[in-house]
């Protein structure tokens, strides 16, 4: 309401005919010590009807019966046409039953003109304009109070509840009226904010709880407001879990380089002490076990990359099925004969763009986990499905709408608690005392996801384990060829090989000229730009590191491709796709890029195939 000087102003529509009784209402509401009552005055409800068409009204004085309408009509049409301001009856007609049908019509009050209580008709009025407003107000507060989406409870000073709203009771799964009354279950103290577990129909919420003092019904109470935050600490997790992620790829990915170029070096020479010892000599089988040490370290490497998303994949166009089938055999000698390995596979299944590849290591590794949660035998089944996801059920596995192909892993094996499958997919987390790397699950989470696809879990101890993946489908067909391999030959070809670090570039050079290559050898990208220029081009390939102090290698590459554009240029490099990209490489399609560790196969087979191009 504006104020003036003259105090708090309402204003009034006065629907009265008779100009004594508007000069008498005016006197009486012109002594009210602190209010001012402006009025405006209508002789006929029509009148009324252009007043408040024209202007807003605190209030509305009427007189029932008027040239144009009488009786309990009057107040009918004017609350049907104008239900949110209230009415103050003024009749000269102050017949009980009249009394109680104006008020059951929706009147804030009745004034009888010949009653004494005319006399005190401003504060009748003023009266019943609070209470009206009070009313509105409480019935605002009622809506507010009843549409939050947070709980609020008010409890007296021992915890017991007197009030809840309906957010409150759809949060702790219960009626309200059967919750007024009880104890609330949680400490009260002002100012207080903490999380607490709700269990509603079995399943555990997350509360933030806030609790400040109040007054209850002229009572000291506590006032506490409470919001589900179990979404909100799902998604902190998450965020959690993805920089965790984030952080190992980046210390995986810089490991990775030092480490693959020591790899580069053992392989190297295992395979060169392997040619030149006889079949029949004792030390074969040592370097033969280097061999498969340096083949075993060099796939942790790329397993640590997978898990972290750092690793380069070659996506193709894939028949789940057929990669299930094909792993059958190699999943029953690692699992051995008391896992019993059950597969359901949809005939008509869609196909999915992914690495092969990886998909068989996302296989092996849920069936590894599965057998561990076997010790004693049991059932590992493995089911595919098409799958179309609306926009409801992608939510709820935090996709986006369309076909998938979902997988089905389930055990009868021990089963797990919430503690554990909250940590499921962390890395080096593990619940094996002896053997467990904790990056088998990770794996999978990084495969499944960076092929743009989600994993659940279901769980429970005692009842086993599913893991359902979901893959997007694809619409190509399926490429069944199997793509034949050059023959590995050499050449007579000058190549010069540019490798910051000696020992991989004498190996590679071994590699290169135990095949007849004219090889020769630069330390970093200037003394390898030198040696171009200083032969005038004459070189046939450079096979060149990524990375290197001083002119990159692909600033080198880059440079030849003006100046001497005939000359092939192959990369190699110890890193991961996503630091290559950082150091300023464009990743396409036609660029070759050899990642370390690499046998001499197919080092030759890339060298020979960029030189016949």
């Amino acid at each position: 309401m504006p104020s003036t000087d003259a105090g708090e102003r309402y204003e009034l529509l006065l629907v009265e005919d008779s100009p004594g009784d508007v000069d008498l209402i005016r006197e009486r509401l012109s002594d009210v010590p602190g209010y001012r009552f402006v009025l405006t005055t209508a002789q006929s409800l029509a009148e009324a009807f252009r007043c408040l068409a024209a202007a807003r009204f605190d209030g509305i004085v009427l007189d029932l019966h008027l040239p144009d309408s009488a009786g309990l009509a009057t107040l009918e049409q004017l609350r049907a046409r104008h239900p949110g301001v209230p009415v103050i009856v003024l009749s000269g007609d102050a017949r009980p039953e009249l009394r109680l049908e104006v008020r059951r019509s929706g009147a804030e009050e009745f004034i009888g003109k010949n009653e004494p209580a005319s006399r005190l008709l401003a504060r009748s009025i003023l009266y019943a304009l609070e209470r009206h407003r009070a009313g509105v107000l409480h019935g605002q507060v009622r809506r507010l109070i009843a549409g939050s989406p947070d709980g609020i409870i008010v409890t007296d000073r021992s915890g017991r509840v007197l009030f809840v709203n309906e957010a409150s009771a759809r949060l702790f799964g219960r009626d309200v009226e059967e919750l007024i009354g009880e104890s609330s279950g949680f400490s009260v103290q002002d100012g207080q904010t903490l999380e607490i577990d709700v269990l509603r129909s079995g399943e555990r919420r997350n509360a933030e709880l806030r609790v400040v003092q109040c007054d209850w019904q002229d009572t000291p109470a506590f006032l506490a407001t409470v919001r589900d935050i179990t979404e909100r600490n799902r998604l902190s997790e998450q965020l959690r879990h993805a920089q965790k992620l984030d952080a190992i790829g980046q210390l995986a990915g810089g490991v990775a380089h030092d480490f693959n170029n020591l790899l580069t070096v053992i392989l190297a020479c295992a395979e060169f002490s392997l040619d030149a010892v006889p079949a029949d000599n004792p030390a074969r089988r040592q370097i033969e076990e280097i061999q498969r040490a340096g083949r075993r370290a060099a796939s942790l490497t790329h397993q640590l990359l997978t898990f972290a998303r750092r690793r380069s994949s070659t996506p193709q166009v894939v028949d789940l099925n057929d990669v299930l089938a094909n792993t059958r055999s190699m999943l029953e000698r690692l699992l051995g004969a008391h896992i019993d390995i059950r597969m359901s596979l949809e005939p008509a299944l869609e196909a999915i763009l992914v690495d092969q590849d990886q998909m068989s290591q996302v296989i092996a590794n849920l069936a590894v986990n599965a057998r561990d949660a076997m010790p004693r035998g049991g059932i590992l089944s493995f089911e595919t499905s098409n799958q179309v996801l609306d926009e409801a059920a992608a939510r709820e596995v935090l996709l986006t709408p369309g076909n998938y192909v979902r997988l089905r892993v389930q055990d009868t094996g021990v089963g797990m608690d919430t503690t554990v499958m909250r940590r499921l997919f962390e890395p080096f987390f593990t619940t094996k005392k002896e053997g467990g790397t904790g990056l088998g699950l990770s794996i999978v989470h990084g495969i499944v996801t960076q092929d743009g696809g989600q994993i659940a879990v279901d769980s429970a101890p005692g009842s086993g384990t599913t893991f359902t993946l979901y893959l997007p489908a694809v619409a190509d067909e399926i490429d069944t060829m199997t793509p034949v391999l050059p023959p590995v030959v050499g050449g007579s070809e000058r190549v010069l090989l540019v490798e910051d670090e000696p020992g991989v570039r004498d190996v590679v050079a071994q590699m290169l000229q135990l095949r007849g290559y004219q090889v020769q050898e630069a330390a970093d990208g200037d003394q390898a730009l030198a040696a171009v220029r200083a032969a005038d081009g004459q070189f046939d390939l450079v096979l060149t590191d990524v990375v290197m102090p001083g002119t990159s290698g692909w600033a080198l590459g880059q440079v030849l491709r003006v100046e001497f554009p005939d000359v092939k240029v192959i990369f190699m490099s110890g890193y991961s796709d996503a630091v290559i990209a950082q150091h300023g490489v464009t990743l396409t399609h036609d660029l070759v890029i050899l990642q370390k560790p690499f046998s001499t196969e197919t080092l030759l087979r890339t060298v020979r195939r960029a030189l016949d191009h």
